[in-house]
């Protein structure tokens, strides 16, 4: 996990559910939202943040970009470009360089309705086809997955996969 994800909730709704203030509709965020069932990296989704004491909404691009990565052409030249991180593996957070600062005081939540893993086909003749398995909460209610987050971006804590779970994807 996690590659792909659906996103359909309103934020509005979303901010309620949550008791967050909705700071997906002020200036410095686009207000638009589009349902969106295939979540990718780059996409911009409604996140929650806790800071001054109150959780807030906030729209954030999906990819987390680590203290030494090259955002732009005045960065320096000791910077290096890297490809912004999606996932995070819990048991390395506070050991990464890439993830230990944020691990400490950027936590965030990633509210979706599901997320998508790919299992191989065990049949020979099926090649490299994949069948895609969505994993949902049964009530409907959104799934609060465990983020990090930076001033560019977001990327989604991942655990090993236990149980059913395990049959498709190993995280």
């Amino acid at each position: 996990m996690c590659g792909r994800f659906a996103a359909t909730t309103d934020p509005a709704r979303l901010a309620r559910y949550l008791h967050a203030v909705d700071e997906t509709g002020t200036a410095d965020h686009a207000s638009n939202h589009a349902r969106n069932y295939n979540v990718a990296p780059t996409a911009r989704v409604a996140t929650v943040v806790s800071e001054s004491a109150a959780r807030r909404l906030r729209l954030m691009v999906w990819g987390f970009e680590p203290p030494w990565a090259d955002r732009g052409p005045n960065r320096g030249p000791n910077r290096v470009r890297s490809k912004p991180l999606i996932n995070a593996r819990a048991e390395t957070l506070t050991t990464s360089p890439a993830f230990r600062s944020a691990a400490a005081r950027r936590r965030c939540l990633v509210p979706m309705d599901g997320y998508y893993e790919w299992k191989p086909s065990a049949d020979p003749m099926a090649g490299k086809r994949k069948t895609p398995y969505f994993f949902f909460r049964s009530d409907g209610e959104p799934l609060l997955v465990a983020g990090l987050w930076s001033d560019a971006g977001f990327t989604v804590v991942t655990t090993g996969a236990v149980g059913d779970f395990a049959e498709v994807h190993d995280r």
